[in-house]
């Protein structure tokens, strides 16, 4: 079970901490390949600070308030190119910096 938190951050130097190599960086390009309300299925890849690339299918059912059920495993490169994207839905990408 997962349980997302979103926070508001506001910090002064940003850019500094987005540059800074010294902190983990994952750049996540994200496709759904199915939704409805009761059931996400999607496949991810993620590059860790521009080197080191990992690929997941995940599949999340029964979102109830902050928590979710998920099962998520890595993939390789070719399960994840024969997984097709889902035309209804567009592809998220998003930058993760785990600040400490």
């Amino acid at each position: 079970m997962e349980i997302e938190r979103k926070f508001l951050v506001n910090l002064d130097n940003i850019k500094d901490i987005i540059t800074n190599n010294e902190y983990v960086r994952k750049d996540i390009t994200q496709d759904y390949l199915y939704f409805d309300k009761f059931t996400a299925i999607r496949k991810r890849k993620i590059v860790y600070n521009n080197t080191e690339e990992k690929y997941y299918y995940t599949i999340k059912t029964g979102h109830k308030g902050l928590s979710t059920n998920e099962i998520e495993h890595e993939i390789s490169l070719n399960e994840y190119n024969e997984l097709d994207v889902n035309i209804n839905y567009h592809t998220l990408s998003k930058t993760r910096i785990i600040y400490p």
